[in-house]
């Protein structure tokens, strides 16, 4: 696997527990 492959991989993991998170968020102040 290239190592930009992974990094992109890893990059988009990130964004998705980012976005999580914000739901998360959103559900404890509903």
């Amino acid at each position: 696997m290239p190592s930009n492959l992974r990094s992109i991989l890893l990059k988009n993991i990130g964004t998705l527990h980012k976005a999580d998170l914000e739901i998360g968020k959103m559900k404890m102040k509903a």
